[in-house]
Formats: structure tokens, C-alpha cells, sequence
């Protein structure tokens, strides 16, 4: 860690700048690497996808309201998210702050994509059988 500046803090390695945090709440670097060993967990279950919920989560381009960087960001309201799926929202009760853990929720895109994929080669299948049908 090289120290901090007049806005946050830079932490340095000998072949660069790897990190920064800065008082606007950005934190930056060139890997955010997130434990996930399978050696670590309980497995449970799969996540289940319920596309009717999933459509209610809202998609937003927004500006932070308190900040100078009025800069379009895309992003979703933690409130609704935690309604279909609680673990991917934190609740800071310190100062009443909702966020969203959106590593958690890329495995919820990545679940409703197998979903999907499942249903494109069942479709497939069915157009594929019913051609056959017609030419014979």
C-alpha cells in the first residue's frame, strides 16, 4: 500500500498501481478474485429460477444523487432484488444502507441462461422432429 492521497487510498506493486479506493465509493483494480474452493461449502441446492420474478427486478441506468460524478451507471434497486432473491442484497444497519452483491447475482443470470438453453434445444428438437414429420 503506497499511502493514501487527497481522495482515497492507492495500493501500489512494483509494476504498478493495482488498486485504488477513492472517497466517491469506487473501488478498482485489475482482478476482484472471490474465494468459491468447493473443498470451503455445503452445497444445497441448485438456485432456482422463476422467470416471472426475475422480470420484476428492475434494469436502471441511474446517477448517485450526493455525488459530484453524475456519470450514467446500470444497475438494479437492491429493495426489489431482495424480494426474489435476499442473497444477493447486503443491509448495512449502521446506516440504513441496501446494497447489492452483484457477483451473487451474475450465478442467477448464468442459472437463468442454462434455463434458457434448455428450452432453445427442446424447441429445437420439436421443429427438427415435425420437419422430418413433413417429408415423410
Amino acid at each position: 500500500m503506497d499511502g493514501a492521497t487527497n481522495r482515497g487510498w492507492i495500493f501500489k506493486h512494483y509494476s504498478g498501481n493495482v488498486a485504488s479506493i477513492s472517497c466517491n465509493g469506487k473501488f478498482t483494480g485489475a482482478n476482484f478474485i472471490t474465494t468459491s474452493d468447493e473443498r470451503l461449502k455445503n452445497f444445497i441446492d441448485d438456485v432456482s429460477i422463476d422467470f416471472d420474478k426475475l422480470k420484476t427486478i428492475p434494469k436502471k441506468t441511474y446517477t448517485w444523487k450526493n455525488s459530484d460524478d453524475k456519470s450514467i451507471q446500470i444497475g438494479t434497486s437492491a429493495q426489489k432484488l431482495k424480494e426474489v432473491y435476499p442473497e444477493c442484497v447486503n443491509y448495512d444497519k449502521d446506516n440504513d444502507i441496501y446494497s447489492v452483491d452483484y457477483q451473487k447475482l451474475s450465478i442467477v443470470a448464468l442459472a437463468a441462461i442454462d434455463v434458457l438453453n434448455d428450452r432453445i434445444s427442446k424447441l429445437e428438437e420439436i421443429i427438427l422432429n415435425s420437419s422430418k414429420l413433413r417429408r415423410a
